[in-house]
């Protein structure tokens, strides 16, 4: 028992490591571990320990985009520390939940807007947006419509002619978008668009842009310094 508790503090501050250091994805799997210990479970005065086990996995879920999991592991957390927590625990918790509330929110309204732009067409977007950044800009968001309401497919099209849009302006931010989007679209061809993405972000200088890619990595599940291949932005 001893070796076994000893196991899952080590997992336990491996998760918080990776939390403190913004690695979110990589905080789940050690954290999930330790949410799903039985032996922890069947230890009864360890009720503080699972509730703040479970805090950080809804942490890392939310900051891993799956807020709807994240309420999830909070309420299983609120749930565990009834009278084992104490005021600034429980002010954290709040904060948890309204970061994930606002987020589930924003995600619903996300989806009513995907679901309108959905509806229209590419040539009823062209039509009304005739500058040709904004028009690769609102197609980019078009394709992230598609996606979100479930047709990659259509998405994945839609997607490869918005690249070659965006690269054809010169635009770093556009192509990067334009990039991040087809790689959404088409999980197949994550990896090399996210290279592509990461290099032109690179040779444009623009650290936020870097930062986007990243963070779509780590939602791919790729790790960024793996990144490495196509350092031109070539067309594929």
């Amino acid at each position: 028992m001893a070796d076994a508790a000893e196991h899952l503090a080590g997992l336990l501050l491996e998760g918080l490591e990776h939390l403190r250091h913004g690695r979110a994805a990589e905080a789940l799997g050690p954290l999930q571990e330790v949410c799903g210990a039985p032996e922890l479970a069947r230890a009864g005065d360890l009720e503080d320990v699972r509730a703040r086990a479970h805090a950080l996995l809804a942490q890392a879920l939310l900051e891993s985009d799956r807020p709807l999991e994240a309420a999830q592991q909070l309420e299983e957390a609120q749930r565990l520390a009834v009278h084992d927590i104490d005021l600034g625990g429980r002010r954290a918790l709040a904060e948890l939940g309204a970061r994930i509330e606002a987020t589930i929110t924003s995600r619903r309204e996300q989806q009513a807007r995907a679901a309108r732009l959905s509806e229209l067409s590419v040539e009823q977007l062209e039509t009304r947006v005739r500058d040709p950044v904004g028009r690769v800009d609102v197609l980019i968001r078009k394709v992230n419509a598609e996606i979100d309401v479930g047709r990659s497919e259509v998405a994945a099209e839609l997607a490869r002619r918005v690249v070659r849009g965006a690269v054809a302006l010169g635009d770093p931010r556009l192509e990067v978008l334009a990039r991040l989007s087809l790689a959404r679209a088409d999980p197949g061809r994550a990896t090399i668009e996210l290279q592509r993405a990461l290099a032109r972000a690179d040779r444009a200088n623009e650290p936020n842009l870097v930062t986007a890619v990243v963070r779509s990595a780590e939602l791919h599940g790729i790790a960024p310094e793996t990144l490495e291949g196509p350092r031109a932005g070539e067309e594929g």
